[in-house]
C-alpha cells in the first residue's frame, strides 16, 4: 500500500499500530516515502505498553479472581518480526 501510494505521488497517513517498517523506510529513502505520516504509536511501542503494566495485572487477576496461574496467550504474526520478546 505504502509503494503505491508513493508511486502515484499521495500522502499516505498511518492509523493505528502499524509495523515501525513504514516509518523507517522514510527515513532510509526520505525522497521516495516523503508522503508517508504516522498519527500515532506504531506496533513496537504498542507491544511495549500493553507489556508494562503485566506484573500489576496479573496480582489483580490472582487476587480478584482467585487463579492461582493466569496466562497469556498470543498468536505470532510474520509482520510482528522482532517486536514481540
Amino acid at each position: 500500500m505504502q509503494d503505491v501510494a508513493m508511486k502515484h505521488r499521495k500522502i499516505l497517513i498511518v492509523t493505528g499500530a502499524a509495523s515501525p517498517i513504514v516509518c523507517e523506510r522514510v527515513g532510509k529513502d526520505y525522497d521516495k516515502y516523503k508522503y508517508t505520516f504516522r498519527t500515532w504509536i506504531n506496533s513496537a511501542f504498542m507491544g511495549q505498553a500493553m507489556f508494562a503494566g503485566l506484573e500489576d495485572l496479573t496480582k489483580r487477576v490472582k487476587k480478584e479472581l482467585g487463579l492461582k496461574n493466569p496466562s497469556l496467550l498470543y498468536f505470532l504474526r510474520s509482520w510482528y518480526g522482532q517486536t514481540l520478546w
